[in-house]
């Protein structure tokens, strides 16, 4: 179309820098401005570069002439015809209130209808799931896996959970 594969190579850079800014900058913001956590970067990810492609398509669209389509009327070409671009952003806008506001009521109903972890055990799996004892030593564990399998040609990387669990209990004797 009139954007051509040079706009949408730089269009889709544009959407990428757009996408990595947001995860440096505008998830703090949100987190510290309105409290809320985009744990899997989905404003980042989809939404921004989203917004970006939803404003460039209607601006690529409001542009159109017929001369650009090898005479083609655009009127044929699009649904709305000359309201296309104008039809796009109200779409985006009802995206928008849509999204947030679905995002909102359900932020606000698991909030308030499951408990969720104390503040003491935030980011803190231990609550949820067993975690061995020597999980600190990992690091310890493969240097000595390393060096008893230097030693022995029996022994080889990768580790295995039985090779750590006979390290574990070689080191407790």
């Amino acid at each position: 179309l009139v954007l051509g594969p040079g706009g949408a190579l730089l269009l889709g850079m544009v959407a990428g820098g757009l996408s990595t800014t947001g995860f440096c900058h505008v998830s703090a913001f949100v987190e510290k401005k309105f409290g809320i956590q985009d744990t899997c970067g989905i404003l980042n990810l989809h939404g921004l570069p989203g917004i970006l492609g939803a404003v460039a398509s209607a601006v690529v669209v409001g542009v159109a002439r017929d001369d650009m389509y090898g005479g083609v009327p655009v009127s044929s070409l699009f649904p709305h015809g000359a309201n296309q671009g104008r039809i796009q952003i109200y779409s985006l806008l009802i995206t928008l209130a849509i999204a947030i506001g679905s995002g909102a009521l359900m932020g606000f109903t698991t909030s308030h209808l499951f408990d969720g972890p104390s503040s003491r055990y935030l980011f803190e799996d231990s609550e949820y799931w067993h975690v061995s004892h020597d999980y600190g030593n990992l690091g310890a564990n493969i240097a000595a896996l390393h060096s008893s399998s230097s030693s022995s040609s029996s022994s080889s990387l990768p580790i295995t959970v039985s090779r750590l669990q006979t390290i574990n209990a070689h080191e407790e004797r």
